[in-house]
Formats: structure tokens, sequence, C-alpha cells
């Protein structure tokens, strides 16, 4: 486990993930080449994590939309998984969680807070875009996120 937070040029740490339907599963896994985004929610229930999914589902690169480009990362169990992606189908297959995943990559809890954000990494494993905050209204990037994207097609 990290005690600061995951920055651009390092590489993912091993992350323990769950499947809304209890399966254990990787980062390989379930990530696309050439980029994957990874959004680690603050809580299941954060309104504003889920205005962030939205966000997601709705926006598109170079034709793909960015949800099949995305990771969401639930802090909690299977049951905390199973309820984020029965609200966002578009994520369906793509929504894990983990009770360790946030403080692997740095997100601790600050000022009673769990930090959020979201994370891109390349076909390796490496961060190639970071943005996380504690206030969720901040900490989520959605153009700087689709910008990787197209940086990593090029």
């Amino acid at each position: 486990m990290t005690t600061s937070t995951i920055a651009v040029g390092d590489i993912l740490p091993r992350l323990d993930l769950t499947l809304p339907d209890g399966a254990l599963v990787t980062v390989d896994a379930v990530a696309v080449a050439p980029a994957t985004l990874i959004y680690f929610m603050r809580t299941a229930t954060c309104p504003v994590c889920h205005h962030h999914l939205r966000s997601l589902e709705r926006s598109q690169v170079d034709g793909v939309e960015t949800s099949a480009r995305t990771i969401v990362v639930v802090p909690g169990d299977a049951k905390a998984a199973s309820a984020v992606a029965a609200r966002h189908p578009r994520l369906a297959g793509r929504v894990v969680a983990s009770e360790t995943a946030h403080a692997a990559v740095g997100l601790f809890a600050k000022a009673g807070l769990q930090r959020s954000g979201g994370l891109v990494i390349d076909g390796t494993g490496r961060v190639t875009q970071a943005h996380f905050g504690t206030i969720p209204t901040s900490a989520f990037d959605l153009e700087a996120a689709v910008a990787a994207f197209a940086d990593s097609a090029s």
C-alpha cells in the first residue's frame, strides 16, 4: 500500500477487485487497450459520482463510448458494485468493488470524506493522466481523461 497518491508515470499497483456477482477479477482482465480510465467513486451512493458516471456514459472518443474504456471502482463489496451497475447499464461489466483499491492508489479519507477521482492507464499499466480530489465536484476531469485517450491513440 502506498502512502502518497499515484501520479502520472507511476505503474498501477495490483488491485483486488470484485465483480457484482462476487467473482474476483484483475484490472488486466477488464482493461481495454490502448488506454483505460479507472474511476474511483467516493461511495456507491455519492450523487456527484453518479453524475460523473452519466457524463462518461454520454461521452465518446474516436467513435467509441468512453464507458467502454472505463472501469468504475466502488468502495465496498459486490453488493455495492451491483447497485452502481444497476444505475448505469452502459457500464455493465465495467463496475467492480474493492475494500482496498482506493488506499492502494493513495486515495485515503480526508476530513471524513473518501477521496475520489480518475486515472488513465496505458496498455502497460502506466498512469498517463490522473485527477483526484476530496470534494467530489472537483475530483474528476472528463476532458483530461478524453485527451489522454486521444493521446494514447496517436
